[in-house]
């Protein structure tokens, strides 16, 4: 089994998170402590009738820029890589089913 690569779990967890926010599937990706934060919003958001959608639109020129750098230093066979994308967020409320409020923010994702 190949390893992924840096961009590639970034993305993969922003296309889970975005699929978490229509129905709830938790993303692959996440740990175990986002997981339970995440379980948490969605119980504290159902108690009001809410529900969230996520649309990602990612700052850049290009829709695939994730940049990634490595550590400055080398030492030995170990080396770690992370990778951050700067995405605009626009979040959609719903209050059992129909539009309640939109807002935008900007997030940035790092791996």
């Amino acid at each position: 089994m190949q390893e992924k690569s840096s961009n590639e779990i970034l993305n993969e967890f922003i296309r889970d998170f975005k699929q978490w926010g229509l129905d709830g599937k938790e993303p692959e990706s996440a740990s175990l402590d986002l997981i339970y934060a995440m379980d948490l919003q969605e119980k504290r958001m159902k108690s009001y009738g809410l529900s969230v959608n996520y649309d990602f639109v990612q700052n850049g020129e290009n829709p695939n820029d994730i940049y990634t750098f490595g550590s400055l230093r080398d030492s030995g066979k170990f080396r770690s890589t992370t990778s951050v994308a700067h995405y605009k967020v626009k979040k959609t409320y719903l209050k059992n089913g129909e539009k309640y409020q939109a807002k935008k923010t900007k997030w940035h994702f790092m791996q």
